[in-house]
């Protein structure tokens, strides 16, 4: 069954811009947003990733969305915020700190650092007299205030650390960018790719990576399986008969032609044994076992055919009874 997994990191925010007497605040860190594994049905897609207040995307349905980090203007920017995103887990990046503005030196302060996929981003430190703000020290890496000797304050990491503070010096530095993480089984994608300049698509293992850092679409087609199936108690048995049960719990992208419960005396019966059907497709069913044989061992197992090919559910047993010409005895 094709499954995929969203991961979205927020881009950090920009610094503030010094005035010449006041250091600039660092830019907050980006937010961190997962939508955890969803089923993806048999057919082809095209996902488009793009960047507006924050990195965002929607697939079947399932939106996920991560917040920038904001920028900073002599006060640190906020860090951006989980509340404010979509997905299943979500954190918040750090905030900037703010720019010192007292003083012989006025100094920038460090960026927030951006959520990781477990944590909050840490927040950037202050700026203060003769020192400079640094970056907030978990996820992508923040940027650090600028000095008298290195007025520009560094740069946020990607992905989504926020830019630090500058020092007397009237411009920006640039926060971290964002990205959007595609994580999905390679052999069940017959085929992906992806448009857009930086974007890519890496195998780690069994699983694919696609990576967004920048706008474009994934496009991608999910092969049918054969149906996932269970197999059910077996219940009314009598000397010659009994009921099957089983559930088509999916139908692997492609229509059900043929369900049923197939019957041997031998384990793991097929359906060139002894075969009984059931109408319907999806969900549970029964099926009627006639034509048994008494006091007799049989395994069952449930089983559902498509395009693909047939599944079965797991060996259950079941013994016919014993007629009995007489009524039974009770003493009074």
């Amino acid at each position: 069954m094709a499954t995929i997994k969203i991961e979205i990191y927020g881009r950090g925010g920009n610094s503030g811009v010094s005035s010449g007497s006041i250091g600039a605040g660092g830019g907050g860190g980006g937010a961190y947003s997962r939508v955890n594994a969803f089923t993806v049905s048999s057919g082809t897609y095209v996902v488009a990733f793009s960047a507006t207040s924050g990195e965002y995307i929607t697939f079947n349905s399932n939106t996920c969305y991560a917040q920038n980090g904001y920028i900073g203007t002599t006060t640190g920017g906020q860090g951006g915020q989980a509340a404010n995103g979509a997905g299943d887990v979500k954190y918040s990046g750090g905030t900037g700190g703010n720019g010192f503005n007292g003083g012989s030196g006025f100094y920038g302060g460090g960026g927030g650092s951006s959520a990781t996929d477990s944590s909050d981003g840490v927040n950037g430190n202050n700026g203060a007299n003769g020192v400079q703000g640094t970056g907030g020290n978990n996820g992508s890496g923040a940027g650090t205030g600028g000095t008298a000797g290195n007025p520009a304050g560094s740069n946020g990491a990607n992905y989504g650390g926020g830019g630090g503070g500058s020092y007397n010096i009237f411009s920006a530095t640039t926060g971290g960018a964002g990205k959007v993480v595609l994580t999905y089984t390679t052999a069940l994608f017959t085929s992906t790719s992806v448009t857009g300049a930086g974007n890519s698509i890496a195998t780690q293992g069994e699983n694919s990576i696609a990576t967004f850092v920048g706008n474009g679409n994934w496009v991608c087609t999910v092969a049918s399986v054969a149906p996932t199936i269970t197999t059910g108690t077996v219940t009314s048995i009598t000397e010659t008969t009994a009921t099957g049960a089983g559930n088509v719990t999916s139908d692997g992208g492609a229509s059900i032609t043929e369900r049923g419960v197939v019957v041997s005396t031998s384990i793991n019966p097929t359906t060139s044994d002894a075969k009984f059907t059931a109408s319907g497709t999806t969900g549970s069913f029964t099926a009627s076992i006639t034509g048994r044989v008494k006091k007799t061992l049989y395994y069952v197992r449930a089983f559902a055919t498509n395009s693909v090919g047939t599944s079965y559910g797991d060996n259950v047993t079941f013994t016919t009874k014993v007629y009995s010409p007489f009524p039974p005895f009770f003493k009074s």
